[in-house]
Protein backbone atom coordinates (compact mmCIF):
# COMPACT_ATOMS: atom_id res chain seq x y z
CA UNK A 1 0.00 0.00 0.00
CA UNK A 2 1.49 3.40 -1.06
CA UNK A 3 2.32 6.06 1.96
CA UNK A 4 -0.74 8.19 2.78
CA UNK A 5 -3.08 5.20 1.44
CA UNK A 6 -4.91 4.90 4.10
CA UNK A 7 -6.25 9.04 4.20
CA UNK A 8 -7.37 7.89 0.59
CA UNK A 9 -9.30 4.94 1.88
CA UNK A 10 -13.04 6.57 3.35
CA UNK A 11 -12.00 9.74 2.12
CA UNK A 12 -15.04 10.62 -0.13
CA UNK A 13 -17.40 9.26 3.11
CA UNK A 14 -15.68 12.04 4.97
CA UNK A 15 -16.17 14.67 2.61
CA UNK A 16 -19.38 13.65 2.26
CA UNK A 17 -20.18 13.71 5.97
CA UNK A 18 -18.53 16.95 6.10
CA UNK A 19 -20.68 18.55 3.66
CA UNK A 20 -23.38 17.24 5.42
CA UNK A 21 -22.64 19.22 8.54
CA UNK A 22 -21.90 22.18 7.01
CA UNK A 23 -25.54 22.26 5.37
CA UNK A 24 -27.05 21.58 8.55
CA UNK A 25 -24.89 24.10 10.53
CA UNK A 26 -26.57 26.88 8.08
CA UNK A 27 -30.04 25.40 8.15
CA UNK A 28 -29.40 25.96 12.57
CA UNK A 29 -28.50 29.43 11.70
CA UNK A 30 -31.01 30.47 9.88
CA UNK A 31 -33.45 28.79 12.38
CA UNK A 32 -31.53 30.82 14.83
CA UNK A 33 -31.63 34.19 12.52
CA UNK A 34 -35.61 33.25 12.32
CA UNK A 35 -35.95 32.78 15.97
CA UNK A 36 -34.27 36.47 16.57
CA UNK A 37 -35.82 38.04 14.24
CA UNK A 38 -39.25 36.90 16.07
CA UNK A 39 -37.73 38.50 18.90
CA UNK A 40 -39.95 41.36 20.45
CA UNK A 41 -38.58 44.27 23.38
CA UNK A 42 -41.13 45.18 25.51
CA UNK A 43 -40.96 48.57 27.85
CA UNK A 44 -43.46 51.01 29.69
CA UNK A 45 -42.50 54.45 31.52
CA UNK A 46 -42.05 54.43 34.68
CA UNK A 47 -45.68 55.83 35.68
CA UNK A 48 -47.02 54.00 32.45
CA UNK A 49 -47.45 57.04 30.13
CA UNK A 50 -45.66 55.70 27.36
CA UNK A 51 -45.80 51.82 26.07
CA UNK A 52 -43.81 50.58 23.36
CA UNK A 53 -42.98 47.18 21.18
CA UNK A 54 -39.81 46.92 19.13
CA UNK A 55 -38.75 44.26 17.03
CA UNK A 56 -35.48 42.48 17.11
CA UNK A 57 -33.70 45.26 15.19
CA UNK A 58 -34.96 48.21 17.71
CA UNK A 59 -37.83 49.17 14.49
CA UNK A 60 -41.19 50.42 16.42
CA UNK A 61 -43.62 48.06 16.40
CA UNK A 62 -46.21 49.65 18.38
CA UNK A 63 -47.13 52.90 20.73
CA UNK A 64 -49.62 53.24 22.95
CA UNK A 65 -49.80 56.42 25.04
CA UNK A 66 -52.15 56.97 28.07
CA UNK A 67 -54.47 59.34 28.90
CA UNK A 68 -52.25 61.37 31.21
CA UNK A 69 -49.46 60.88 28.34
CA UNK A 70 -51.53 64.11 27.12
CA UNK A 71 -50.91 66.71 30.16
CA UNK A 72 -47.01 65.98 29.30
CA UNK A 73 -45.61 69.40 27.59
CA UNK A 74 -44.37 68.05 24.13
CA UNK A 75 -40.41 67.65 25.16
CA UNK A 76 -41.05 65.99 28.39
CA UNK A 77 -43.41 63.47 26.02
CA UNK A 78 -40.49 63.26 23.36
CA UNK A 79 -37.89 62.46 25.75
CA UNK A 80 -40.06 59.58 27.66
CA UNK A 81 -40.99 58.07 24.09
CA UNK A 82 -37.54 57.69 23.59
CA UNK A 83 -36.44 56.41 26.73
CA UNK A 84 -39.11 54.13 26.70
CA UNK A 85 -38.03 52.85 22.86
CA UNK A 86 -34.38 52.25 24.54
CA UNK A 87 -35.44 50.18 26.99
CA UNK A 88 -37.32 48.11 25.12
CA UNK A 89 -34.34 47.90 22.32
CA UNK A 90 -31.81 46.81 25.63
CA UNK A 91 -34.79 44.28 25.96
CA UNK A 92 -35.13 42.88 22.68
CA UNK A 93 -30.93 42.67 22.56
CA UNK A 94 -31.27 40.72 25.91
CA UNK A 95 -33.49 38.23 24.58
CA UNK A 96 -31.16 37.88 21.37
CA UNK A 97 -28.13 37.42 23.43
CA UNK A 98 -29.81 35.10 25.77
CA UNK A 99 -31.02 32.72 22.64
CA UNK A 100 -27.74 32.96 20.80
CA UNK A 101 -26.00 31.67 24.11
CA UNK A 102 -28.79 28.80 24.81
CA UNK A 103 -28.54 27.52 21.59
CA UNK A 104 -24.98 27.74 20.65
CA UNK A 105 -23.55 28.24 23.93
CA UNK A 106 -21.70 31.19 25.97
CA UNK A 107 -18.40 30.84 24.44
CA UNK A 108 -19.46 29.99 20.96
CA UNK A 109 -17.65 32.67 18.36
CA UNK A 110 -21.06 33.81 17.20
CA UNK A 111 -22.17 34.21 20.80
CA UNK A 112 -19.15 36.43 21.20
CA UNK A 113 -20.07 38.29 17.92
CA UNK A 114 -23.39 39.27 18.56
CA UNK A 115 -21.65 40.18 22.29
CA UNK A 116 -19.81 42.76 20.39
CA UNK A 117 -22.57 44.20 18.44
CA UNK A 118 -24.58 44.77 21.16
CA UNK A 119 -21.99 46.68 22.98
CA UNK A 120 -21.00 48.32 19.96
CA UNK A 121 -24.47 49.61 19.35
CA UNK A 122 -24.94 50.82 23.20
CA UNK A 123 -21.41 52.62 22.66
CA UNK A 124 -22.82 54.03 20.02
CA UNK A 125 -26.25 55.45 21.18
Amino acid sequence: MAPGADWVDGAEERFAAQVARAHQHARDLESLRDEVDALRGAATSPRGEVDVLVDARGRLVRLRLAERAYALRPASLARLVEDTVRAAVASAERAALALVEARCGADASITAAVRADLSAATTLA
